[in-house]
């Protein structure tokens, strides 16, 4: 990874465009999007305990009772 980022770095430096294998390795997530989202939802229920909301966290206040 290091050598990748270095690489784009020294062609940026030289006035080079960054070559082709470090835009492929940087344009490629470090983590899958499932697994990001997941850990964005313990996250976010974190967040509503510590400020004392997390009861509110599934209301659906616009919902009509049917």
């Amino acid at each position: 990874m290091r050598l990748k980022l270095t690489l784009a770095a020294e062609s940026l430096a030289q006035g080079h465009p960054i070559p082709a294998e470090a835009q492929n390795f940087i344009g490629k997530p470090f983590i899958p999007a499932w697994l990001y989202r997941w850990l964005g939802g313990i996250g976010w229920r974190q967040q509503a305990e510590r400020w004392g909301v997390k009861k509110d966290l599934m209301r659906k206040p616009y919902r009509v009772a049917v």
